[in-house]
C-alpha cells in the first residue's frame, strides 16, 4: 500500500474535497504528504507549537480545520483530545503528533484485517465489567468499565471523525481505578518503569525519582492527575520506537493516559492527555483472559 493510497482509504477522500495539511516543525514531512495527495485540493498551513499535548491550537487554525473536509495535523504535539477537534466534527481528521517517517510501516497496513481484530476485542470489553491489568514491571490496578464507553479505532473514518495514523486501538474512559501503575515508557522522555499510585481513578503519589518528579511536573493539577483513558494497541506492524503515536498502537501493549477525556465518553477537562506505555501486560476482562504477558487471547 502508498502513501496515497492509504490516505484515500482512511480518510475517505474524495475528488471535491478540500484537504488541509497542519505542521509546525516539519515543512519537509507536510509537502510529503501534501505531494502524495496530487491532483486534489490541498493547502499546506504552518501553525504555532502548543507546547503540550492536548492544549488548544490557535483560534486561527482552529477556524481553518472547521472549513475543511479533511486535516491531516502532523503536529510536533497531539490535538486529539481538544475542543479544536471536537469542534470540527464534519470535518475528517487524521491526528499524527510527532509523526516520522520510520512509522510508514506502521501505517502502510491492511487497514480491514486491522479492523477485524480490534472489533474483535472491542466486542469482548463491551461485554464486561471489571479489567484487572497486572504487568512485569508491578503494575496491578483493577477498574470498572461497566457504563463505559468503548471505542475500537482502526484507521478508517467511519464511527468517529477523527483517527490516528498509525492507528490500531481500543480505548474508553476508565472509572473508580485503584492500584499501582508502573508504566514503562513515556516517549523518549522517560524510558524505565516509574511507579504511579492510584486512588479513586486518580494519582495518589508518584515516585521519588527523577521520572516521577517529571510526571508530577507536567501533570500539575488534580484535573491533569485524573485516569482518563485505557487502552490495548492492536497493531501488529507497530514497534516500540519511543514515540508515543506509534507506541500505544503496539501489539503486545497497553497504555494508560492522564487528563481530559471529554473527546471519547469522559467527563474529565484538562489542558493535557499524557498517554504512558505497559509493556507485556496480562489483563482480565471479568473472569476472561484476554492477555496474557503481551500475547492477545481474543
Amino acid at each position: 500500500m502508498s502513501l496515497r493510497s492509504a490516505l484515500l482509504y482512511s480518510l475517505k477522500i474524495k475528488r471535491k474535497d478540500r484537504i488541509l495539511v497542519l505542521y509546525d516543525k516539519k515543512p519537509g514531512l507536510a509537502r510529503m504528504f501534501s505531494s502524495a495527495l496530487k491532483g486534489f485540493s490541498v493547502s499546506i498551513e504552518k501553525m504555532k507549537p502548543t507546547g503540550q499535548h492536548g492544549k488548544e491550537p490557535e483560534k486561527r487554525i482552529a477556524e481553518k480545520m472547521k472549513k475543511s473536509d479533511v486535516v491531516i495535523a502532523l503536529t510536533t504535539f497531539s490535538l486529539t483530545h481538544t475542543a479544536a477537534v471536537r469542534n470540527a466534527k464534519k470535518t475528517r481528521i487524521a491526528s499524527m503528533p510527532g509523526f516520522e517517517r520510520k512509522m510508514m510501516g506502521a501505517m502502510l497496513i491492511n487497514y480491514e484485517k486491522l479492523k477485524k481484530d480490534t472489533m474483535r476485542l472491542s466486542g469482548i470489553l463491551e461485554k464486561g465489567s471489571i479489567v484487572k491489568v497486572i504487568t512485569p514491571s508491578g503494575t496491578e490496578a483493577e477498574f470498572s468499565i461497566k457504563g463505559c464507553k468503548i471505542n475500537p479505532s482502526y484507521g478508517i473514518v467511519e464511527k468517529d471523525h477523527v483517527v490516528n495514523l498509525p492507528d490500531g486501538e481500543v480505548y474508553l474512559p476508565p472509572k473508580s481505578m485503584n492500584g499501582v501503575l508502573v508504566f514503562d515508557s513515556y516517549g523518549k522522555q522517560i524510558r524505565k518503569p516509574t511507579r504511579l499510585v492510584i486512588r479513586n481513578n486518580s494519582i495518589a503519589d508518584f515516585e521519588k525519582s527523577s521520572s516521577g518528579n517529571f510526571m508530577k511536573k507536567i501533570l500539575p493539577k488534580k484535573s491533569d492527575r485524573f485516569v482518563a483513558e485505557f487502552g490495548v494497541g492492536t497493531n501488529s506492524a507497530a514497534r516500540i520506537i519511543g514515540n508515543v503515536l506509534e507506541d500505544e498502537k503496539v501489539l503486545g501493549t497497553c497504555h494508560v493516559a492522564f487528563g481530559n477525556n471529554l473527546g471519547f465518553g469522559g467527563t474529565n477537562r484538562s489542558s493535557v492527555h499524557i498517554d504512558v506505555i505497559f509493556h507485556n501486560p496480562t489483563i482480565w476482562a471479568d473472569k476472561k483472559l484476554i492477555m496474557k504477558e503481551g500475547k492477545p487471547l481474543w
